[in-house]
C-alpha cells in the first residue's frame, strides 16, 4: 500500500513537470513569434515614415530646381565648398559649357539656405529627414546624388546657352545590413528635370552717344537711313560686349568699329530710344550686320514738329543671337529744320539742320559737356 502510495505520488510529480517544459516552450515560441512580428511592424512603420522623407525631400529639391530664384542663386555661388565652380560657364559670358559634362550639384533655396548639397562628400539625410554627412552609417543611410548636365543645343560644343539636366539617384544603405521591407526600389525615387539655364542671367548693358559739346549730331535723315553714332558703354557687367576698348565700363567703343554694337550670343531684351528735332516724321530701327542676320525691327513713326517740337523714338524687342551679332541704329526723317515750309521756314537757319538728330540740352546754361543722344539699353536673360 505504501509502495501504490509512493507511485502515485511520483507519478503527479512526473506530469507537473512536463506540463511546465511544454507550457515554457509554448511561451518561447510565442513570445519569439510576437517579439519578430512587433520588429517587422516597426520596420514597416519605418519604411512609410522614409518613404514620407523621401517623397518631401524630393519635392524641395524639384521645387528649387524649377524656381527662378533658387535656381539664380545656385549658380551664381562659385565657391568650391557651398556653391558651384564649375557654373561658370552659364554666368560667365566669356566661359563656355561643354556638352555632356556631369558635374555634382550644390542646390540652394530661395532664401540662399541649403536644400541639398551634392558636392559634399558623405551627404545623405536619415529617417526622420536631417541631413547628415557620415553617409553610409546606420544614422546616415540615405543619399541624393545630385548632378547636372549641360546640353548644348544640337550638340554643339562648347556653347555659352545649355539647356541643363539635372538628376538625382537616392541611394540606400541598410541599417544594420537589413534592407527595407516590401521590395523598397530607390530607383523609384529618382529626379530627372530638364531646364533652361537663362533664368540665372539679368546682365544690364547700356551704349550711348555722348557729344562733349552742343554741336549736334548732324544730319541727312531726309536723304534716307542714317546711322545714329555711339561711343560710350556705360555699363557691361556681364562683358556680352564684343567691340569694346576695355573690359571695365565705362569705355568707349572700339574704335575699329564704331557706331555699332557687337553682342555675344544669347537672348537680349532691348530698349532703344534716339530723339529728333523739327524734321517732321521720324522712324528708327535696328539693322543687323553680321551673325544672326535677323530681320530689320522698326518703330512706329514719331513726328517732330516743324513749328518747333521734338520727338524721342522709341523701339522695345527681344534679340535672339545664336552667334556673335554686329547691328546698328538706323533713322530715317521728313525733311530738314531749314525744309520747313512757309511761313515757318524763315525763322530756322541751316545751322539748326546740324540739330535733326536731336537738339544738345545743356546740363547748366552753357553746359554741354554730356548731352546724350542715341542709347541702347539691353539685358541677357539667357
Amino acid at each position: 500500500m505504501n509502495t501504490k502510495k509512493f507511485t502515485a505520488k511520483n507519478s503527479e510529480h512526473g506530469f507537473g513537470l512536463i506540463e511546465a517544459v511544454v507550457a515554457a516552450a509554448i511561451l518561447s515560441i510565442v513570445a519569439l513569434g510576437i517579439t519578430t512580428l512587433v520588429e517587422d511592424m516597426l520596420r514597416v512603420q519605418q519604411k512609410s515614415n522614409a518613404v514620407g522623407v523621401i517623397n518631401q525631400m524630393r519635392s524641395q529639391i524639384t521645387a528649387a530646381i524649377q524656381n527662378g530664384r533658387s535656381w539664380e542663386l545656385t549658380a551664381a555661388d562659385l565657391d568650391g565648398g557651398t556653391g558651384n565652380p564649375y557654373m561658370d560657364c552659364i554666368t560667365n559670358a566669356t566661359v563656355t559649357c561643354v556638352d555632356g559634362t556631369v558635374t555634382a550639384l550644390n542646390l540652394k533655396n530661395a532664401d540662399n539656405t541649403e536644400v541639398y548639397y551634392g558636392r559634399t562628400a558623405g551627404k545623405g539625410f536619415g529617417f526622420d529627414g536631417t541631413l547628415c554627412t557620415t553617409y553610409p552609417s546606420d544614422t546616415c543611410p540615405f543619399s541624393w546624388n545630385l548632378t547636372w548636365t549641360a546640353r548644348c543645343p544640337g550638340g554643339v560644343s562648347p556653347c555659352a546657352t545649355p539647356n541643363v539636366i539635372v538628376t538625382g539617384a537616392l541611394q540606400y544603405t541598410a541599417v544594420g545590413g537589413r534592407p527595407l521591407p516590401g521590395g523598397f526600389n530607390s530607383a523609384f525615387y529618382a529626379i530627372n528635370i530638364v531646364r533652361g539655364a537663362e533664368a540665372i542671367r539679368n546682365d544690364a548693358l547700356n551704349v550711348s552717344f555722348i557729344m562733349p559739346n552742343g554741336n549736334g549730331e548732324g544730319s541727312g535723315c531726309e536723304a534716307g537711313w542714317v546711322t545714329r553714332q555711339l561711343n560710350t558703354v556705360a555699363s557691361d557687367a556681364g562683358n556680352n560686349m564684343i567691340n569694346k576698348t576695355a573690359a571695365a565700363a565705362p569705355t568707349t567703343v572700339a574704335v575699329g568699329l564704331p557706331n555699332r554694337i557687337g553682342l555675344r550670343a544669347g537672348t537680349y531684351n532691348c530698349r532703344v530710344q534716339a530723339p529728333a528735332f523739327k524734321n517732321g516724321g521720324n522712324r528708327l530701327r535696328i539693322v543687323a550686320m553680321s551673325g544672326t542676320m535677323f530681320p530689320a525691327v522698326t518703330s512706329s513713326v514719331a513726328t517732330a514738329s516743324m513749328t518747333g517740337g521734338s520727338a524721342n523714338l522709341l523701339i522695345e524687342t527681344t534679340l535672339i543671337l545664336n552667334a556673335d551679332t554686329y547691328f546698328r541704329i538706323e533713322q530715317r526723317c521728313e525733311r530738314l529744320p531749314s525744309q520747313a515750309p512757309p511761313p515757318y521756314r524763315a525763322p530756322y537757319s541751316t545751322a539748326l539742320d546740324a540739330w535733326s538728330l536731336g537738339v544738345p540740352v545743356p546740363i547748366t546754361p552753357g553746359d554741354y559737356s554730356a548731352t546724350v543722344y542715341t542709347t541702347v539699353s539691353c539685358a541677357r536673360t539667357s
